[in-house]
């Protein structure tokens, strides 16, 4: 993971701006991770006073069931938490974020008021603690109807205004352009990994294609087996973060 190329601090991004530069300014740029950090920062130098952002994807990979992408106020790099493909993964992940899931095209939640009055949810306390005032949940649309999830959240008084809202409203389109399109590369790579093995993967991608083209290579194969590997996969725990 690279990380994000540095920012002049001085410099002021409309929010605008910042749409321009996820559809024009993003191309060279590998990794959706550093995108979304890089947007965060330069969505709280346009203005807009945010705290938290995450972004969840259910990817297409043997190991792995979905990731969290999450940046906070202060971070120059975001943090990749994943969840292991296990039996039980699917529905603790989907409850995670059940109201997104279920069709819900927005999730708002206002944490100064009364803790009582609000929806429960272990993540809504983390965030109220750390004075946290306001939370908005997108569906982040990709194509053939996959839906994935972004969030953003401010600890300003009052929350978001009606501003802050529709700005970032207005960058989900770019944001699910520009994040399926990593999706897809990453599927890709994930796909000639598992199937023909990284060297071999890479050469491909690299226009390695033409038929009856290869390599000779010195190899040893070693056939090796797992005491009670069958018992450990059927008893495996997802390992989770809280998504949301």
């Amino acid at each position: 993971m690279d990380a994000p190329p540095n920012i002049d601090p001085v410099t002021a991004h409309a929010d605008s701006d910042v749409v321009h530069w996820l559809i024009n300014g993003t191309r060279d740029q590998r990794f959706i991770d550093n995108i979304f950090a890089e947007m965060s920062i330069r969505l709280q130098r346009a203005g807009l006073p945010l705290k938290r952002a995450t972004l969840h994807l259910l990817i297409q990979h043997p190991q792995w069931l979905g990731a969290r992408i999450m940046w906070a106020d202060g971070m120059r790099e975001a943090e990749i938490n994943r969840v292991i493909r296990c039996q039980g993964a699917l529905r603790i992940y989907r409850q995670s974020r059940q109201r997104i899931h279920d069709g819900a095209t927005e999730v708002r939640e206002n944490f100064e008021r009364d803790a009582s009055l609000g929806r429960k949810h272990a993540v809504y306390d983390e965030m109220r603690a750390k004075g946290l005032t306001d939370y908005v949940a997108w569906p982040l649309y990709h194509t053939l109807g996959k839906r994935h999830l972004v969030t953003f959240a401010t600890d300003r008084p009052g929350g978001f205004d009606d501003a802050h809202i529709a700005s970032l409203r207005n960058l989900l389109p770019a944001l699910a352009l520009v994040s399926e399109i990593r999706m897809k590369n990453r599927l890709a790579r994930t796909l000639l990994e598992t199937y023909v093995g990284s060297h071999a993967g890479e050469l491909i991608l690299a226009g390695a294609t033409r038929r009856g083209t290869g390599t000779t290579v010195r190899a040893a194969i070693m056939i090796c087996d797992l005491r009670d590997f069958t018992r450990i996969s059927d008893n495996c725990r997802a390992m989770t973060s809280s998504i949301s």
